[in-house]
Order: structure tokens, then C-alpha cells, then sequence
């Protein structure tokens, strides 16, 4: 850009730097190590939240019915890509099923149910069928991610796994 035009993008970036530099709290001369030092804040703040709900997630004692254990727990606050490494690594084990529930400060609640890629359970057509019009989601026949309203989500846990248990 040249001339007026070029003017004109200046002040417009300028105008944005110093928003940015309002919503971070540093002057125009800090600017980036204040950014630098935010990231880096906040890549440490979600590796203690990681091992906080890898630790709570860990403490979720099985139910059995003698043929298929269930894996259920329903939370709040902890960190979503947690609970889906936590479920990966549970159905490898044979005969197992994870209902995990993760609410947050919004309306909904993050939801998986996941089994053993051997088992005869369609996890879509289950979520589908239990959580109904409380919940959206998918995924594969095995593995399924959604979301259901937060004040449904034990309800739906618990209906998911006593379905699950019945049926094996």
C-alpha cells in the first residue's frame, strides 16, 4: 500500500495493537514478552490440568456384570482431550465400555461412549437412542463424541451403562 491507503492500515493496525494490548494488561513496550509469557502460562496451566484429570480419571473404579466391565464417570472441569486418551487407552481392554460425562462452565456437556473394537454394541445408534433429542453427536461404531445438556448428563451415563450391562 502507498500513500493514503497506507496511512490508513497503519492506524487501523495501531488501533488493534492497542487492543490487544489492553486485553493482555501491557503497554505497547511489553507487548510481546507479555504475549510470549501468556502462552506460556497458558501451555502450563493445561499440562497441571492434564495430570490433574489423567489423576481423576484414574480413580473411576469399573462396574462388571461378569462379561463386560463399564467405565463411567461424570465430571466437571477437567480437560476434554484427557478423557478421550483415557478412553482410548480403557477399551483396549476387552469387554470394556467408556461413558465419560465433562461438563464445563456452558450449557452442555461433553460426552463419550467408546468400547472394545470387538464388541457388538453400535455406540452411535446407543447415544442416539438414549441421550435423544438431550444430546448431538457421532463417530464411529465404536467410539462416539457429542454433547448432551448439562443437566442430563448423569442421567444419560447411568441409562447408557445399565443399557450396556443389560445387554451383555
Amino acid at each position: 500500500m502507498v500513500g493514503r491507503d497506507a496511512k490508513d492500515a497503519a492506524v487501523a493496525l495501531s488501533a488493534k495493537m492497542m487492543k490487544v494490548c489492553e486485553e493482555l494488561g501491557a503497554n505497547p513496550n511489553t507487548v510481546e514478552s507479555t504475549a510470549r509469557k501468556a502462552r506460556t502460562e497458558g501451555e502450563v496451566n493445561f499440562k497441571k490440568l492434564k495430570a490433574l484429570s489423567k489423576e481423576k480419571l484414574d480413580g473411576i473404579a469399573p462396574i462388571s456384570n461378569g462379561k463386560v466391565a463399564v467405565i463411567k464417570g461424570a465430571f466437571f472441569g477437567l480437560a476434554d482431550e484427557a478423557l478421550l486418551e483415557f478412553a482410548g487407552d480403557k477399551i483396549t481392554a476387552a469387554n470394556t465400555v467408556a461413558v465419560l460425562a465433562n461438563a464445563s462452565a456452558s450449557e452442555t456437556t461433553y460426552f463419550i461412549l467408546a468400547r472394545h473394537e470387538a464388541m457388538d454394541i453400535d455406540c452411535n445408534k446407543v447415544f442416539r437412542e438414549v441421550a435423544g433429542a438431550e444430546g448431538r453427536g457421532g463417530g464411529k461404531p465404536h467410539f462416539v463424541t457429542g454433547v448432551v445438556k448439562k443437566e442430563k448428563a448423569q442421567q444419560i451415563a447411568d441409562r447408557i451403562a445399565e443399557h450396556v450391562l443389560r445387554l451383555n
